[in-house]
């Protein structure tokens, strides 16, 4: 339900698109970068791909820890996204067979 001082929507039902939209679209984008820069810096520090000192930093090592703390939080913020939105997904769908009503609204 919209809270009170929501003019307009006050005390009608949110949508239950409104918040699984950008769940869903964040979770879409964060999660594939995370996971697979992850990949990429880890075939980097196995030496599987060559490894320079980009820009600011001195040494590749330097370059390697920012990009594993900055790829890992795009990463777990990308998967944890994912699953609270698959289970507000799966809280909010109808139940099969049964017309769907708002709790607490018992008519």
């Amino acid at each position: 339900m919209f809270p009170r001082w929501l003019l307009g929507l006050a005390g009608r039902r949110v949508p239950r698109w409104l918040p699984l939209t950008p769940a869903v679209l964040g979770a879409a984008t964060l999660a594939p970068y995370g996971v697979v820069g992850s990949g990429y810096l880890l075939l980097t520090m196995v030496g599987a791909l060559p490894a320079t000192a980009p820009g600011d930093f001195h040494t590749v090592d330097n370059a390697l820890l920012v990009g594993w703390i900055g790829i890992g939080a795009f990463g777990v913020y990308g998967v944890s996204l994912a699953l609270a939105a698959r289970a507000y997904w799966l809280r909010t769908r109808r139940p099969a067979g049964r017309s769907w009503r708002p709790v607490g609204r018992n008519r």
